[in-house]
């Protein structure tokens, strides 16, 4: 196939040569338009690519093969002003292809990135090549916006003047077959899996963790702290998995990593009996080429080994200070020919909460910090604290070594637990999953779960019966508990467990809460909905207000302050005659205009200004350093608490973060304050 492929490009670039329009089929390549049009023309594969037309419409993300002439360049960052279809060519960096050799209207175009150090990237750009103007070319990367359009992004391969380019287009390995035992993409969150920190990196207090580009979800692992290689070990690991029913069983998942020293060594999956601490590791039979964050297949990956058995499996992380890797995985499916022991519930997340960090000692509620959602509001009435016992489940009632923190409800007596300031808006129904135990630790004594009873914005509901006894082994044995929600969420829910001392005779453990939008409906979030996380400061991780401090924007210095606007918690930033900056994590943003707003006011007797606004996050997760964007004017502060608002508008679906600063005017000691943020879509 791929000689009759080259000899058919070698066809095209001599007919390219004489006769700039005139393409044998079946490589003809069709007009261009602005996503409307005609169905499909191609599959997106090397032998079948997709032409303009068809690329410009299907812009989901996905990878293919998109046919076209390499048109001209866009020198800078504007494809409306910059776009330049004749020499000189002064960018490296990216190219313009249409479905006409003789075009030069951009919107006729998709801009295509060249990743830098990459055989596509030295092949195609015309700068260093100025003949490739006019010629026509094959790629492969990803359908996705690039200067605000649509676009082709991470390529990894290529076809040019009858050569392959870059991975040469292997075909993916083929799916497995069979029964979907597992499934996990990363889409909405963590899902259930959990993560063990061997060693944080210093400076950070997490390796793994949940993003998503571009609307498509993953969990990314990274040591890169502070513009700087550390030392770290984590592990991604999965929650037990079902082969009992099985005779053979395939793993297989998406990634993609840049910046490993050793991709076998720093990147490696591990597989272990589920309550065994035996992890051995299983070889990952492809990774991506380490240039570009294009997903590729691990390829299949045989759990043949562990058929009949409970089994658990972990993507370990690893860095040094010489290198620190990043790594992203998504799509994670185990295949097999056995039975689906549970088939999952699918709906959108709408939070999961584990309770975080093990706590060492049982800790009053009070006291408990270590919550997974920051964003949300916990409270408990009675005698509720929080411990960590080891996981025991129905599939592994003696597991000893794996702990989780859980919430303990003592018998006899009435204790409640809440959750509020859910984000419910828009769903109608729900289902809650929950895992529950008891402390049934005399003979012959037992206990019905569902005496641990849920309300939903007010209204109780139904909890399926579920006895454990000491007589089935079910001491401190947590079961999965599911609950269906018939009532409208609201964009500040409350979720309540809660039990009775007459009910409660032996003590009731709650842990790894979730709940799933099923169907849409109710209550539509306002126009209005606060788009930041902890925007009034009132969570702190020691001297950090969760989800604001973002490294690599932040370059002020700031504490917490009891002078607040409302609440207990502002943020008091030092004025330093630096243009210093406070930013936020990362938030992705929709097309469209944004109101920012911020309650702020002088600390200093000197005449104080703030200012505001946002920069773009690039793929890599730094900051466009050279596209920090101000709203101006400048804001002078006074010595009262005054809302400031700002707008700006997006072009493009852009992941930004949000900050604050002192204006460049301002000089040493002249801090100010800043409180009750609030950034609103239009």
């Amino acid at each position: 196939m791929k000689k009759i492929l080259n000899a058919l490009f070698l066809t095209i670039i001599t007919l390219v040569t004489f006769s700039c329009s005139d393409v044998p089929a079946p490589y003809d390549i069709n007009g261009g338009g602005n996503g409307e049009g005609p169905a499909l023309t191609g599959d997106g594969t090397k032998e079948n690519p997709y032409d303009i037309a068809s690329a410009m419409a299907k812009q989901d993300n996905s990878e293919a093969w998109v046919m076209g002439y390499i048109v001209g360049n866009i020198t800078d960052k504007d494809i409306k002003t910059e776009s330049v279809f004749a020499p000189p060519f002064t960018n490296p960096a990216n190219i313009l292809i249409a479905a006409d050799a003789d075009e030069t209207d951009y919107k006729k175009c998709i801009p295509v990135q060249l990743v830098g150090g990459t055989d596509v990237r030295t092949a195609l750009n015309l700068k260093d090549n100025e003949g490739n103007l006019g010629k026509a070319v094959v790629i492969k990367g990803q359908l996705t916006k690039y200067f605000g359009v649509a676009g082709l992004k991470n390529p990894t391969a290529a076809v040019l003047d009858g050569k392959d380019i870059g991975d040469g287009g292997g075909t993916d390995p083929e799916p497995p077959t069979g029964t979907v035992l597992f499934e996990e993409t990363f889409a909405a969150s963590q899902g259930a899996f959990t993560i063990n920190n061997v060693q944080l990196p210093e400076g950070s207090t997490f390796v793994w963790q949940w993003s998503a580009y571009n609307e498509s979800g993953y969990m990314k692992a990274s040591a890169f702290v502070n513009n700087q290689n550390k030392a770290a070990e984590s592990w991604l690991i999965s929650p037990s998995v079902d082969l009992t029913k099985s005779s053979d069983a395939t793993l297989v998942f998406d990634h993609a990593y840049k910046f490993a020293a050793d991709k076998t060594k720093d990147l490696t999956l591990w597989v272990t009996e589920t309550g065994k601490d035996a992890w051995a590791q299983i070889a990952i039979p492809n990774y991506s080429d380490g240039a570009s964050w294009t997903f590729v297949s691990s390829g299949n990956i045989s759990l043949k080994d562990y058929v009949g058995k409970n089994i658990q499996f972990a993507f370990k992380y690893v860095s040094t200070t010489e290198a620190a890797g990043m790594w992203e995985v998504k799509n994670v499916k185990v295949v097999g020919d056995g039975d689906v022991p549970n088939p999952p519930v699918e709906g959108d997340k709408i939070f999961t909460e584990t309770l975080g960090a093990l706590v060492s000692a049982t800790t009053a509620f009070a006291d408990f910090q270590n919550w997974d959602n920051k964003d949300l509001t916990f409270s408990a009435t009675g005698k509720v604290d929080i411990r960590a016992i080891a996981h025991r489940t129905e599939e592994n009632k003696t597991e000893k070594d794996n702990k989780v923190n859980n919430i303990w409800f003592p018998a006899n007596g009435d204790t409640e637990f809440s959750i509020s300031k859910i984000n419910a808006a828009g769903y109608k129904k729900f289902v809650l999953l929950y895992e529950a135990a008891s402390n049934v630790f005399d003979a012959g004594t037992s206990i019905d779960l569902n005496v641990l009873k849920v309300a939903f914005n007010g209204t109780e509901l139904t909890v399926p019966s579920k006895i454990v006894s000491k007589d089935n082994n079910d001491a401190n044995v947590f079961y999965e508990m599911q609950v269906d929600i018939n009532i409208a969420g609201t964009a500040n829910s409350t979720l309540k467990f809660f039990a009775a001392g007459t009910d409660n005779t032996k003590g009731l453990r709650l842990y790894n809460i979730r709940l799933l939008g099923v169907e849409k409906g109710g209550t539509d979030p306002e126009p209005s909905t606060n788009l930041l996380v902890n925007p009034s400061f009132e969570t702190w991780t020691e001297t950090n207000p969760d989800n604001w401090g973002r490294t690599s924007v932040t370059n002020v210095t700031y504490e917490k302050s009891a002078i607040a606007k409302t609440g207990t918690n502002a943020v008091l930033l030092k004025g330093n005659g630096k243009n210093a900056r406070f930013g936020s994590s990362d938030i992705t943003l929709a097309a469209g205009t944004y109101t920012l707003s911020v309650f702020s006011k002088r600390i200093s007797a000197a005449e104080t200004e703030l200012r505001m606004g946002y920069v773009p996050i690039k793929d890599d997760g730094t900051p466009n350093s050279s596209s920090y964007k101000y709203l101006d004017p400048a804001d002078k502060l006074t010595d009262d608490w005054e809302q400031y608002t700002h707008e700006f508008t997006l072009d493009a679906e852009t992941k930004v973060s949000i900050f604050f600063a002192s204006s460049k005017s301002n000089v040493a000691e002249r801090d100010f304050l800043i409180d009750d943020i609030s950034l609103t879509k239009k």
